[in-house]
């Protein structure tokens, strides 16, 4: 049987509105959700930090990717504002049947049940795949 191997994150779902929360949790402010997609996180805070965050980009850049990997609660919370890229779920219930899908992510292993929950929740397939996450 053939394998394939999907990457989960903004391939299969959108994390853009999940990741504009941890921005106002590290800022404090609004991030435009084009910003979001379109910039890095240095640029991010060169656009929109203020000149006291400037000064404090090493922490804050700690604190963002505590929340955005749920080491932070509020990251969990945030998990919830993930949606599904259309189609992808109906596009990898026909492939289960022909090849093994192996779900790859960067996501940590203190995830993987929020991880899994997710992909049942959004209908893609759970069943003889394979999630392989960062360690």
């Amino acid at each position: 049987m053939i394998g394939v191997v999907v990457d989960i994150d903004d391939t299969l779902i959108s994390t853009d509105l999940s990741m504009q929360g941890v921005w106002r949790e590290v800022l404090g402010c609004d991030v435009p959700l084009d910003a979001v997609q379109t910039l890095g996180i240095e640029q991010i805070f060169e656009e929109f930090a203020s000149p006291k965050q400037k000064t404090q980009v090493s922490e804050l850049s700690r604190r963002f990717w505590d929340i955005s990997l749920c080491i932070e609660e509020v990251g969990v919370k945030l998990f919830g504002l993930h949606e599904p890229i259309p189609f992808s779920a109906e596009i990898l219930q026909t492939w289960v049947n022909h090849c093994k899908l192996i779900y790859l992510t960067g996501r940590p292993e203190n995830v993987r049940d929020l991880t899994f929950n997710e992909l049942k929740k959004f209908g893609f397939p759970t069943s003889n795949t394979q999630l392989v996450m960062f360690s």
